[in-house]
């Protein structure tokens, strides 16, 4: 999606990126953003969600339960009664504006 569109094919245009999109949802892909820094490497994770205005990625999944019985000696936060960490995830999403995706890759199947 460029930068420069006609506002007669804009709603077109975006359309055609939601439906992309959506067709692609529960793949890995990668969204390119009009953004620069760190983003502008892109963000690459799970495309769970697509609407009219954003998606979801999820870049990281959150840890399992280190105790299948729900016994636990840590806290909320993975730290023992030290302080000491535990490597518990939380996982991680980001919600990407639509209207700032520049381009999205994935593989073909």
């Amino acid at each position: 999606m460029s930068a420069n569109r006609n506002s007669n094919n804009s709603d077109n245009e975006d359309n055609d990126i939601i439906d992309s999109l959506r067709d692609n949802i529960g793949r890995v892909i990668t969204i390119f953003t009009q953004s620069g820094g760190c983003s502008g490497r892109g963000f690459t994770g799970l495309l769970v969600n697509v609407d009219c205005h954003t998606i979801r990625l999820v870049t990281a999944l959150p840890s399992a339960p280190r105790n299948p019985f729900g016994i636990s000696q840590f806290n909320d936060f993975g730290f023992n009664s030290r302080g000491r960490c535990h490597r518990t995830r939380f996982g991680t999403s980001i919600i990407i504006p639509i209207n700032k995706i520049v381009s999205f890759v994935f593989n073909d199947q």
